[in-house]
């Protein structure tokens, strides 16, 4: 038997934190554990008491411990394929319309007047209906633009998407991404009733004169206060996922936006994360865009400090204490995800709408083999001698491709790196509420408190939202039946 080579351990008063991020298991270890595992790993597991063969069972089935052949590397290879090749799921990130009602200072999108037309949708049916004939499950983002300037068009391919996955016994989920600003109670209503859209995702960047300033109307007014009065009615039929993009112009004033929605009672309605503003897309173009975007490590500590104090609050962040997807890979690497211009064409990733060069297919014609298409699913961090050896990589598996492709050694490092070991030396002032809010809690006698038992669990966990899958880490995520990991607020 050998230890893990992607085991993190943090000490604590009566034993470790414990977590393996190929399984992703998150553990408290007794001080007889520790020992248990140090003795195993040095001299074998010959002559142990009935109590320890219990234990090591544990230990084994969450991957601290792996015999002494097995090749990890390879493992995690044959994982990424599984999931790349997975043949059962389809995935479709649709952009009824590329026109916004916004002008945000930092968005990477090239916005036009473009919208599905009638004989788009019924080819947009027609390619669903081919692709989840052999499929089990067909998960849906609604995306723009500003997807809610195309109701009608969402609520018909929904009717339509559901009765097709009637008919061939596939599973059917969905999500939105909007700025709010059309998400009155109706709508939501409507969105969750009619389309089995069951979460959605709105940005809001900081208090009222921080938000106003950075995501108006395209006439200069403010959206502030329309988007927090419909997220008050939405939050009655849907689950809402505020983002709050952060770079160096809103990143001493975030936590203000708290206060907000404290007095908009969206305090247990609503879960919060913060992402980061970055040079992609049309935004890589615009040097004052491109001047105020934070690196990794900078937004690693952003991100600790700001669930920390949301967590003390009592609000349901989504703050994940560690990364709970062990899937490792983005969407745009999943070989059937695609995204949907209005016009039909297909891309893989959201970032590179509009770019013709980009597109890998459309909808009416197919996805033939290419090389714009090769260039995601045939991506593979291992062949770098630093991802190999790094031993977060079944957590990000190089992370996103797009920036990957664009940087000068092919590599981009996510946040986990570094704020992994971080995260787990403070997790003890998140122990009282991750043990009232995760139902995942299971002692071994005395010796180990299972927070989360990794990808042997009944239940299975996803990252923050949506850098993983094209939903947005809802109660089941687009590749892989999950629930997130949540501390604070209500269930």
């Amino acid at each position: 038997m050998k230890a893990s080579r992607y085991n993190f351990f943090a000490q604590k008063s009566d034993g470790k934190i414990a977590f393996n991020a190929f399984s992703a298991a998150l553990g408290l270890f007794s001080e007889q554990t520790c020992n248990l595992y140090e003795r195993v790993v040095s001299t074998g597991d010959k002559n142990l008491s009935e109590r320890e063969k219990v234990v090591l069972e544990e230990l084994v089935k969450a991957h601290f411990i792996v015999p002494k052949d097995f090749d990890e590397l390879k493992a995690l290879q044959v994982r990424m394929n599984r999931r790349r090749y997975d043949s059962s799921l389809l995935g479709l990130t649709i952009m009824p319309t590329a026109a916004c009602n916004l002008r945000c200072r930092y968005c990477y999108e090239k916005t036009s007047e473009k919208k599905m037309s009638p004989e788009t949708i019924d080819a947009l049916v027609g390619f669903v209906k081919d692709s989840i004939s052999t499929a089990k499950r067909f998960d849906v983002t609604w995306y723009g633009g500003e997807p809610l300037l195309e109701k009608k068009t969402i609520y018909d391919l929904s009717s339509r998407f559901l009765e097709a996955c009637q008919e061939l016994n596939c599973y059917y989920s969905a999500g939105i991404i909007t700025n709010g600003v059309l998400l009155d109670g109706e709508t939501a209503r409507r969105l969750a009733t009619e389309c089995s859209i069951n979460f959605c995702q709105v940005t809001l960047d900081g208090p009222r004169s921080v938000h106003n300033a950075r995501r108006p109307f395209k006439d200069g007014s403010g959206t502030y206060d329309a988007i927090l009065k419909n997220l008050q009615e939405a939050s009655r039929y849907l689950r809402i996922n505020i983002r709050i993009n952060i770079d160096s112009e809103n990143e001493v004033n975030y936590l203000e936006l708290l206060d907000d929605l404290e007095l908009y009672n969206l305090k247990d309605k609503a879960d919060i994360h913060i992402g980061m503003v970055e040079p992609v897309g049309f935004a890589r173009v615009c040097a004052d865009t491109t001047s105020k975007c934070l690196d990794d490590e900078k937004m690693a500590e952003y991100q600790r400090h700001f669930y920390s104090t949301a967590t003390q609050r009592g609000f349901s962040a989504q703050f994940y204490l560690v990364p709970a997807n062990v899937f490792g890979l983005c969407a745009a690497e999943i070989d059937n995800s695609f995204v949907v211009e209005p016009d039909g064409s297909l891309h893989k990733c959201w970032v590179t709408v509009g770019d013709e060069k980009e597109r890998v297919g459309n909808i009416r014609t197919g996805v033939p083999q290419s090389t714009q298409l090769l260039k995601w699913v045939s991506f593979d961090p291992t062949i770098y001698e630093e991802c190999r050896e790094c031993r977060v990589l079944p957590l990000c598996f190089g992370n996103c491709v797009y920036r990957a492709q664009e940087s000068v050694d092919g590599l981009h490092c996510g946040m986990w790196k570094y704020k992994l070991e971080k995260v787990l030396e403070s997790i003890e002032e998140f122990q009282g509420p991750l043990e009232k809010y995760i139902d995942e809690v299971r002692s071994v006698g005395t010796d180990i408190r299972w927070v989360y038992e990794g990808v042997n669990s009944r239940k299975r966990c996803c990252t923050i939202v949506c850098v993983r899958c094209t939903s947005l880490g809802g109660v089941e995520c687009t590749f892989g039946q999950c629930k997130p990991l949540k501390v604070g607020g209500k269930k």
